[in-house]
């Protein structure tokens, strides 16, 4: 059984609840119903002040396409908007965690025609051949929900922009998990998600390369 899945959680430190108590106002955004998980539960107990989720967006947000009649909430550029709306104040250290979910099964990212038809010119572009371009083919879907997702990532960045503190905020992006649909080169690589951690105050950009787990990433944030 995950953690997720205990009746009641032993004592913990993680991030909500170590910057919490520094005085640092916390927040779970997510586009996707908060029960999914448990993670209503979870955020109960970390006792976060401020949580959005599926029951939280109005009219003017565009549901994820039903597939099968489900649908797992609002895709993601949806979500940064939704959250760009929040009232933030200058001086009020913050974490905010957004829990994101077009790149998860179905993958039917909005305007999908458009971004398929991207896959296939970067395909061309890109001259590949054999095993991957045979991947990327009859997956074009999951690619398209990638570029889908990295322009959402864009519009993200240049809203915080206008954000009261963007100058003095650390952001990282990173997965649970790998695209599940998309064959394994390994054993290894079912755990590999990528980590990248982007701030203003950043003066160089630099690849590390090392053996880590999600549970390095807490001891590293608070390090920064």
């Amino acid at each position: 059984s995950g953690f997720m899945e205990l009746e009641k959680y032993p004592n913990k430190l993680t991030l909500f609840s170590i910057l919490k108590n520094n005085g640092y106002l916390t927040a779970f955004y997510q586009g996707t119903n908060s029960s999914f998980d448990n993670v209503d539960s979870y955020l109960i107990s970390e006792n976060v002040d401020q949580i959005i989720d599926k029951s939280s967006f109005g009219e003017e947000y565009e549901m994820q396409e039903e597939n099968k009649g489900f649908s797992w909430g609002y895709p993601d550029k949806e979500l940064f908007k939704k959250s760009m709306r929040m009232n933030r104040e200058e001086e009020q250290p913050r974490l905010e965690v957004y829990m994101t979910i077009s790149n998860h099964e179905p993958f039917i990212p909005p305007r999908q025609d458009y971004y398929e038809k991207r896959v296939a010119q970067l395909l061309e572009k890109a001259q590949l051949e054999g095993a991957v371009k045979r991947v990327i083919k009859k997956n074009d879907n999951v690619f398209a929900t990638l570029l889908y997702t990295d322009d959402a990532l864009k519009y993200f960045f240049e809203e915080y922009k206008k954000q009261p503190g963007y100058e003095n905020t650390i952001f990282i992006v990173t997965g649970d998990h790998r695209l599940i649909p998309i064959p394994q080169r390994n054993n290894l690589s079912r755990f590999h998600v990528p980590l990248m951690i982007y701030s203003p105050m950043l003066k160089n950009p630099k690849k590390i390369s090392a053996i880590s787990s999600h549970f390095d990433v807490p001891p590293t944030l608070m390090a920064l």
